[in-house]
C-alpha cells in the first residue's frame, strides 16, 4: 500500500492527505463519523453563539450548493466541552483536530483560543465566509487583517491556518497571500465562491443573508479553486497548502495534490453523498497511487507544475 502520511506542517504530521473542512458536520460528536481521515476540521466557532439565518439557507444545484447559514454554532465554551467527550476517540486513531474560528480582534481570539487551545492540534482562522460581512470584510482590508494576525501570533503558539477567500483576481488575491504569509504556517485554498440564487418559479431572491448573497461549493468550483491553488504554490513552492473546493472522487485529490497542495479538504461531497464518501475517496486515492506506481503521495506533490 502506498504511504499516505504527511507532514502538514512542522510538528503538525497527518495519517493521511485527507481533512475534513469546517461546515461538513453540524456538531463536535459528528466528527466521530470521519475517523479515516488524517485531521478534522469543527464549524467555525465565534466569539458568542451565533444561530444563524433564518429561512432557505441551502439550495442544491446540479453542480454544487449555495448557502448562507450564517455561520452557526454554539460559542467557544460548548465546543470546547463538546470536543473533550470526542478527542479520546480521534487521538485513538490519530486523527488531529483543527479549529475553525471567526474574529475580529486579538482579544476576541484570545478568548475563544482560552476555552479550545486544550482540544486542537491548530486554529484556522476564517477570514473569508461570504455571506457574515463583519469577517468577510478582514480579507478586503490588508491593513486590518495584518494587524490582527500580528496579535493572533503572539497569543498563540499553535499551527495557524488562513482560510483564503475564493478571489479571482490574480493581483489582489497573491497580495491578500503575500500578507498572510507574514504569520500564517499554512493557507486553506479556498472557501465557498461568493453567490446568490433566484427561484425559477418565484423569480424572488432566497437566500436569508443580508446582502442576499451565499456561498457556492461543490465540484463547479474545482477549476476555479485549482488556479488558485496553482498561483499559490507556483509563486509560493515551499507553503503548506489546503486545497478545498468540489472533492468528489480520489482524482480530485490527486489533482491537488499534483498543483502542490499538502492535503485536501472535503466538505461538499459529504453534504451531498453522505458521510460514506470520505472512506471511498480515500480507496479511491489509494488505488490512483497504485494504478500510476507511485509509493507515496508525497512523490506526486507539485508534479503539475514541473510538467
Amino acid at each position: 500500500m502506498p504511504k499516505l502520511s504527511t507532514d502538514l506542517v512542522p510538528g503538525l504530521h497527518l495519517k493521511n492527505p485527507l481533512i475534513l473542512s469546517s461546515g461538513a458536520v453540524a456538531n463536535a460528536r459528528s466528527l466521530l463519523h470521519f475517523l479515516d481521515l488524517g485531521a478534522v476540521t469543527t464549524k467555525t466557532v465565534t466569539p458568542q453563539p451565533r444561530i444563524g439565518y433564518r429561512g432557505r439557507r441551502v439550495v442544491r444545484l446540479p453542480t454544487g450548493l449555495v448557502n448562507a447559514i450564517g455561520l452557526e454554532n454554539p460559542g467557544p465554551v460548548k465546543l470546547a466541552n463538546e470536543l473533550k467527550t470526542v478527542l479520546p476517540k480521534l487521538l485513538e486513531v490519530d486523527t488531529k483536530v483543527i479549529t475553525s474560528l471567526a474574529v475580529t480582534t486579538g482579544d476576541e481570539f484570545r478568548y475563544v483560543a482560552n476555552y479550545l487551545s486544550d482540544v486542537s492540534h491548530a486554529f484556522e482562522l476564517n477570514i473569508s465566509c461570504p455571506h457574515v460581512e463583519e469577517y468577510l470584510r478582514l480579507s478586503e482590508d490588508v491593513s486590518a487583517l495584518r494587524n490582527l494576525l500580528r496579535e493572533v501570533r503572539d497569543i498563540s503558539a499553535k499551527p495557524l491556518l488562513v482560510k483564503l477567500p475564493a478571489i479571482t483576481l490574480k493581483r489582489y488575491f497573491l497580495k491578500l497571500v503575500d500578507t498572510v504569509l507574514e504569520f500564517c504556517d499554512c493557507l486553506v485554498v479556498a472557501n465557498t465562491v461568493p453567490a446568490t440564487y433566484v427561484d425559477p418559479s418565484t423569480l424572488a431572491l432566497v437566500l436569508p443573508s443580508l446582502d442576499r448573497c451565499g456561498g457556492y461549493s461543490g465540484p463547479g468550483i474545482k477549476p476555479i479553486v485549482q488556479r488558485l491553488v496553482y498561483l499559490v504554490c507556483s509563486e509560493y513552492p515551499d507553503v503548506s497548502v489546503i486545497a478545498t473546493g468540489g472533492v468528489m472522487c480520489g482524482t480530485d485529490v490527486l489533482e491537488y495534490i499534483a498543483l502542490g497542495a499538502r492535503a485536501v479538504g472535503i466538505c461538499s461531497a459529504v453534504l451531498l453523498c453522505g458521510i460514506t464518501i470520505v472512506s471511498e475517496i480515500l480507496q479511491e486515492l489509494v488505488k490512483e497511487l497504485e494504478n500510476r506506481g507511485f509509493d507515496d503521495v508525497n512523490e506526486i506533490r507539485g508534479i503539475a507544475l514541473r510538467r
